[in-house]
């Protein structure tokens, strides 16, 4: 905004308090900024693991990961599932797909499923022993 002033009037400059005294600790603060308004903690938008031990790194990851398959979900359902249906039909149009039948019999050539890639652990070797002690005191189940 450019304002003329009157003959007289002054200039002073805005100075917000409670900002970060340093470039590190701005970063720091604009990332987990950023991470929480996407679902996502700290560690997961900057990789920065100096602060966590391997509790707090295992439940950061485990709400990542409900984030990251709500994302998943959606991609599949408004990008993945449309792409997919255009570039069979595409195929078959082109006669790169030779299915004689597709056109009556459209819906089911089209049916299909996603799988989307599994998760990592931190530690698999405590994950798996974890899950033992769950399953032998019936806290879980194989289902």
């Amino acid at each position: 905004m450019i304002n003329e002033l009157q003959p007289g009037d002054d200039i002073s400059v805005v100075n917000p308090s409670g900002q970060a005294s340093n470039a590190k600790d701005f970063i720091s603060t604009q990332q987990r900024l950023i991470g929480s308004g996407q679902g996502l903690s700290y560690e997961a938008v900057s990789r920065d693991m100096s602060q966590v031990n391997y509790s707090s790194a295992r439940q950061g990851l485990l709400e990542d990961i409900r984030t990251y398959k709500m994302m998943q979900k959606y991609l599949i359902e408004h990008l993945c599932k449309i792409v997919y249906r255009e570039f069979v039909t595409a195929a078959v149009l082109s006669g790169k797909l030779n299915i004689p039948d597709f056109f009556s019999n459209k819906e089911r050539y089209l049916r299909h499923s996603w799988i989307t890639p599994g998760w990592d652990w931190i530690d698999p070797l405590k994950e798996a022993k974890a899950n033992e002690v769950a399953l032998n005191t019936g806290q879980t189940n194989l289902c």
